[in-house]
């Protein structure tokens, strides 16, 4: 019995920081898919083509760097928390790259010129 509660006591401690990961991730997911979306609207029609490239290469990568990342904690239960923790940083940094390009001003020739 002790044991179960145990186990009971450090699941209500668990499982809400697990619910905000995930609900940080889902929101800095729903902002890359904004950003995305405007970027694609404004890019031309080659643009279009290397940006949704980049973004399926993109999500790859996210994906394998967060199993990389978090393959030492698989099997335990901060595993969902970390690999969304992850999913959030990459996804939050990728945001950020889009918005740049999406807000370049003309001329500057550190952005693409879609």
């Amino acid at each position: 019995m002790k044991k179960i509660v145990t186990v009971l006591l450090s699941l209500s401690v668990i499982l809400p920081t697990v619910a905000k990961a995930a609900n940080d991730y889902q929101t800095s997911d729903r902002k890359l898919n904004e950003t995305y979306s405007a970027l694609l609207k404004k890019v031309s029609p080659q643009g279009g083509i290397r940006l949704r490239q980049a973004e399926q290469a993109w999500i790859a990568y996210r994906d394998a760097q967060c199993t990389f990342l978090t393959f030492q904690s698989g099997g335990y239960s901060a595993e969902p928390q970390a690999r969304a923790q992850c999913l959030t940083r990459l996804t939050r940094l990728q945001t950020w790259l889009l918005d740049e390009q999406l807000h370049c001003k003309e001329g500057d020739i550190g952005c693409g010129q879609q």
